[in-house]
C-alpha cells in the first residue's frame, strides 16, 4: 500500500511540475506591450481610419479574443483584413491575427 502511495504522489507532483513548465511558457510568451486596453483600441482606430466592415470587424474580432473565443476573433479579423484598404492597417491586423493563431495553437 505505501508503494503505491508513493507511485500515485509522484505522478502527481509531476502533473505539477508540467503544469509550472506550461504557465512559465505562457508568461514568456506573453508581453505587456501585447495587451490592449479598451482606450488603446478607440485611439489605434481613430488614427487608422478605414472602411465600415474593417472597423466593425477589428473591433468584433478584438473582443473576442478578450474573451478568450480565438477561432471567432480570427474570422473576423480575417474579414477586417479582406476589407482593409491602408497599409498600416494590414500590417497591424497581420500581427494580431497571427496572435490568434499563436493563442489556438497553444490551446491544442
Amino acid at each position: 500500500m505505501k508503494i503505491y502511495m508513493q507511485k500515485k504522489t509522484n505522478r502527481m507532483s509531476g502533473g505539477a511540475r508540467c503544469l509550472g513548465a506550461l504557465l512559465l511558457c505562457a508568461l514568456v510568451f506573453v508581453q505587456p506591450g501585447r495587451v490592449r486596453a479598451a482606450d488603446d483600441v478607440s485611439a489605434a482606430f481613430d488614427s487608422l481610419a478605414d472602411t465600415r466592415a474593417t472597423t466593425h470587424n477589428w473591433k468584433l474580432a478584438r473582443d473576442y479574443e478578450r474573451q478568450m473565443r480565438y477561432e471567432l476573433a480570427r474570422q473576423h479579423y480575417l474579414l477586417a483584413l479582406a476589407s482593409c484598404r491602408s497599409e498600416p492597417s494590414q500590417t497591424q491586423l497581420r500581427r494580431e491575427l497571427e496572435s490568434v493563431d499563436l493563442q489556438i495553437r497553444t490551446m491544442r
